[in-house]
Order: structure tokens, then sequence, then C-alpha cells
């Protein structure tokens, strides 16, 4: 697949909302570009090696771009207490959404395998549909959404060229087997994904481990309001 694309299921996505998810991947890549050490260089910096809240604001000014406006970290009501704070709500004026938002990391050593979707993807949408299912805020849409980031740790002695190559190829795995395994069984509504080029040789200490995250995915789902079956 190539390093940059979406999916959405037609009965759910409006102009707007596809807009957005392709204004997501534009972000992260400008983002790469900005941090780039010379035009030809490459980036030294990631969004998707943060944490949360740093992808949510990416997908809020993605929002803006598209046309619309966004506020993070909102107040919305939630069903078992008075008041609460959304992750992220983006509307264009005419249909708003509310977000909860996850991001987990899926390590290499899993290989793609069902063990990545079942005991990591699936539970982190889970929780972001639970958490999104009690959101009050009377807008047209609720979605959960989960930042998928795969994590690639070089071996010892491994080159960097060859370490890049294996990260991206885990990546492409990771992403094909979410688009047959989710999306293509109607358990995903949406999903986008992005792997900068020019973060290609973007490692990290964490440890004494050298740690590359070749790239992200956004996955999704939509809920139905409270009157009707999800």
């Amino acid at each position: 697949m190539p390093r940059y694309g979406l999916a959405v299921k037609e009965f759910n996505g409006t102009p707007f909302f596809r807009s957005v998810l392709q204004e997501w991947g534009l972000q992260v890549m400008r983002y790469s570009e900005f941090h780039r050490n010379g035009d030809n260089g490459e980036a030294y910096d990631v969004c998707f090696s943060y944490k949360e809240r740093p992808n949510v604001g990416i997908l809020a000014s993605a929002a803006s771009r598209a046309g619309g406006i966004s506020l993070v970290e909102y107040e919305s009501g939630r069903r078992e207490r008075q008041w609460a704070r959304g992750d992220l709500f983006f509307s264009d004026q005419k249909v708003g959404y509310e977000a909860e938002v996850k991001l987990t990391r899926v390590s290499s050593n899993m290989q793609a395998s069902r063990d990545a979707l079942d005991d990591v993807v699936v539970p982190s949408l889970g929780a972001a549909i639970v958490a999104a299912r009690n959101l009050d805020r009377n807008s047209n849409h609720r979605l959960g959404i989960t930042f998928v980031v795969p994590r690639v740790v070089r071996e010892q002695g491994e080159g960097l060229a060859t370490a890049s190559d294996r990260a991206f190829g885990f990546y492409q795995a990771l992403l094909g087997r979410i688009r047959s395994e989710l999306y293509d069984r109607n358990e995903l509504h949406f999903m986008s994904w992005v792997a900068p080029e020019c973060s290609r040789q973007f490692w990290l200490g964490e440890g004494d481990d050298k740690v590359h995250y070749p790239g992200i995915l956004l996955i999704g789902k939509f809920l139905r309001l409270p009157n009707r079956d999800d």
C-alpha cells in the first residue's frame, strides 16, 4: 500500500469528514517536513513519536484546515455524571462530531500477527468506542478513534538502511492486516495512514534501544445516536 491514503465507508463518510482525514495525513507530513535537516535531509522529529494529546491536536488542526472548527478537551455531558471532558469536537457548522481518542503502539516482535490486532489494536479501539458512547453534546456523530503507531527496535549490529526497510515492511504488513481483518469486515468505518518518506531514518533512543516509528494509522468507528441501535 502507498505511504499515504484513506478509506471511508460511503454510508458514514460525509465530504467534510473525508476532507478531515485527508488533511490529517497532510498535517502529519507537514510536521515531519518542517523538522527536516535541510531540504534533502531526514526529519529529526515526528508527531507520532509523542503520546495521545499532541496527535489529537494534529487531528484538530486538520479539521480546521478542512474548513471546519475544532475544540480539544472540551466540556461534554456524560451519562454517568453531569459533566466531563471530551477529547475532540469538530464541525463544518452543519454537522458536528464528537470523538474519544486513544493511541496505542504495536511492537514489531508481534510480527503484525493476529496477536497485534486482538491484544492491542482492537481493545484500544473498544475503549475509545465505550468512552464515545457516553458523550452527550447533542452532536450528529460520535466517533471512537485510535491512533495505531508501529514500534520497531533496531537489532544489534543492524545497519540503519536495513532496519528502516524492515520497519517500513512491518508498517505495511500491519496496515494490510488492519485493512483486511477489520475494515473489509466492517469492524471499522474509516481508516487513514501516513508514513512520511523524510522520516525513514528517524530513530529515538529509548533506554538501551534505538527505536523507529515508521508511520501512523488512524482507525475508527461511527456510533449512532442513543435513539438508534449501535
